[in-house]
């Protein structure tokens, strides 16, 4: 019998993983970018960053079986956002498309992106 506390601390400890690890990403790419004028070494952080949601919809699929199924749905179709996203701007090539993979149209400096709204309302509330 599965254990559905134990996977779905799991899937949450993936997500936090996976915000932290986006976020020194973009934290280091932008660095890269406006201090270093490096404009290659913020392209491979940009494409590791859209990579990384592409993996994370696949590492999270076992897990979300221990969600409610509301949340589960949510959770998985926003999981396939971010890897369909991340997907298309990697066919594409375009940086600005994987730079802007998690966040609103209407996002503004300082508020969280989607991955990390996600991971909230899986924490606060899972239903």
């Amino acid at each position: 019998m599965p254990d559905t506390q134990a996977d779905s601390a799991s899937l949450l400890a993936l997500l936090r993983e996976c915000a932290a690890d986006a976020g020194r990403m973009e934290r280091d790419a932008l660095d890269a970018l406006h201090t270093r004028k490096d404009s290659a070494r913020y392209r491979a952080l940009m494409e590791e960053r859209a990579k990384s949601l592409i993996v994370l919809e696949a590492q999270a699929a076992p897990l979300l079986g221990t969600l409610p199924e509301a949340a589960r749905g949510k959770t998985r179709s926003a999981l396939r956002a971010f890897a369909d996203g991340a997907r298309t701007a990697l066919d594409l090539g375009s940086v600005f498309y994987m730079s802007a993979l998690l966040y609103r149209d209407d996002h503004r400096a300082g508020e969280p992106d989607k991955l990390r709204t996600l991971l909230a309302g899986l924490e606060n509330d899972p239903q």
